[in-house]
């Protein structure tokens, strides 16, 4: 069962359907028509130390859930790295994927990550940790699904 999903498209901090509010932004973070979205028109780009993003979803149940996104990764130097997390309650946060200079490669790639059984509410920050206005994470297609 898909409960939330998020294209950019709107152009705002509060499209996609499915979820409890708009994003929570702060930082080097903004939804941009440049380099190449995965689908459609716009996308969601992260940069230096300071770009976040996080969005809360009411999970349908207590079954699986699935974190699925695509993203893209350019110029990260070995320092650099930019994160996923996931939380319960908002304030104690888990990294279920760590983006690195392996990773970048200026390429959308597809992820899906498997949350595990979860119920209750989801919020989910993408969270940069770069050190250069030339690191990027654009992200784009984001999905929540949870099986019944």
């Amino acid at each position: 069962v898909v409960l939330a999903t998020e294209g950019f498209e709107s152009g705002t901090w509060t499209g996609g359907t499915g979820w409890l509010s708009g994003w929570i932004r702060s930082g080097d973070a903004n939804i941009v028509t440049s380099s190449g979205p995965h689908s459609g028109g716009r996308h969601a780009r992260l940069r230096r130390a300071t770009g976040y993003l996080s969005r809360s979803v009411t999970l349908a149940s207590s079954g699986a859930v699935h974190l699925r996104f695509w993203a893209k990764v350019s110029s990260l130097e070995s320092s650099a790295q930019a994160l996923i997390r996931i939380s319960a309650d908002g304030s104690s946060w888990t990294t279920v994927k760590t983006f690195t200079s392996a990773d970048s490669n200026n390429t959308y790639q597809s992820y899906d990550l498997d949350l595990g059984a979860r119920s209750g509410t989801l919020h989910i920050a993408i969270d940069a940790n770069m050190n250069s206005t030339g690191d990027y994470l654009y992200v784009d297609d984001v999905e929540v699904t949870q099986a019944p």
